[in-house]
């Protein structure tokens, strides 16, 4: 197996993670996304030990992933290029994914302010009708 362990996040919060391996690859890897500079390149690889870890940056996403030193060198992974083709679909995908939790949010928003308006409109009737009916209680309507 090339590909041990990847991740996808935003600056440095992980959106999606896979690891083939067990140990300590995770923290190492946030590690990792932590010392990133802003201004450095898009394309990057850190060796330790024998692994390889490919960092891929594009629109504030880091694509990272650890392999094997097999997998490719670090100057050039060649392999790892058509590994992260997908990257574009994934950027899509957490896009829509929060778009979508912002339209949840709206939708949530909404429905409070129809249920406190639904409960308004409730209690001005009560008051008018308690109004025009002697009180709380409603003693002159149920007279009628």
């Amino acid at each position: 197996m090339a590909i041990l362990y990847a991740v996808v996040a935003r600056q440095t919060l992980v959106l999606a993670e896979f690891s083939a391996v067990s140990g300590n690859v995770g923290a190492i890897a946030r590690r990792i996304l932590e010392n990133l500079a802003q201004d450095s390149g898009s394309r990057l690889c850190f060796s330790q030990d024998r692994y390889i870890f490919h960092v891929l940056r594009s629109d504030g996403i880091n694509f990272l992933c650890m392999a094997n030193e097999t997998f490719g060198s670090v100057s050039e992974p060649p392999a790892l290029v058509s590994h992260f083709a997908i990257h574009t679909i994934m950027v899509d995908n957490i896009d829509k994914i929060l778009d979508r939790s912002d339209r949840l949010a709206l939708l949530v928003d909404k429905t409070a302010t129809i249920a406190v308006l639904t409960l308004s409109i409730i209690l001005l009737l009560y008051i008018i009708v308690a109004a025009r009916c002697g009180g709380i209680t409603l003693p002159s309507c149920r007279s009628r």
